[in-house]
Order: structure tokens, then C-alpha cells, then sequence
């Protein structure tokens, strides 16, 4: 065989180990940003999951204040009621008094 054509060939035998090796590679690199994405897909889908979460809570918050609010005046009033109730007993209690 021609030497040079023989060296032609080396090369060019050298030339697809190299290609393959660098195909190899890529092939790697895609896998591993593929293994990327859908981690970070996970992980969007847990955040965005989190905070639909944390914003019904708020929500419910909200609720939970407002009648939380209105128990409390509720609360107050009855206290006024009571207070005044107390009062027409304690002159009633004097007034009877033997």
C-alpha cells in the first residue's frame, strides 16, 4: 500500500475517533442538561404549587380576620350589655335590701 495513501487513511481513521469521541460528548452534555431541565421543571412545579398554596392561606387569612374582628366587637358589645345588666342588679339588690 501507498504510504501516503496509507497515512491518508490513518488520519482519516483518527479524524472519526475523534468525531465519535466528540458525539460522545455532546451526547453527555445533552443528557446532563435534559437531566438538568427537568429538575428545574420539578422544581418550578413545587414552587408554583407552594405559592398557589401560600396565597389560598392568604386568602383564608384574610377570612379568618375579618370574623376574628367581628367576634371581637361582638364580644365588646355583649361586655357593655353585661356591664349595664350587673349594674341594674346590684341597684336592684341595694333597693330590696332589708
Amino acid at each position: 500500500m501507498n504510504t501516503r495513501l496509507r497515512d491518508t487513511l490513518a488520519e482519516i481513521h483518527s479524524l472519526i475517533e475523534q468525531l465519535q469521541e466528540a458525539v460522545r460528548a455532546r451526547e453527555e452534555a445533552m443528557n446532563s442538561l435534559r437531566d438538568e431541565h427537568e429538575e428545574l421543571r420539578i422544581e418550578h412545579w413545587r414552587q408554583r404549587k407552594e405559592v398557589v398554596t401560600l396565597q389560598r392561606g392568604a386568602q383564608d387569612f384574610s377570612s379568618v380576620e375579618q370574623e376574628n374582628a367581628n367576634l371581637r366587637e361582638t364580644q365588646q358589645k355583649l361586655k357593655v350589655q353585661l356591664q349595664g345588666i350587673l349594674s341594674s342588679i346590684k341597684a336592684l339588690r341595694a333597693d330590696y335590701r332589708p
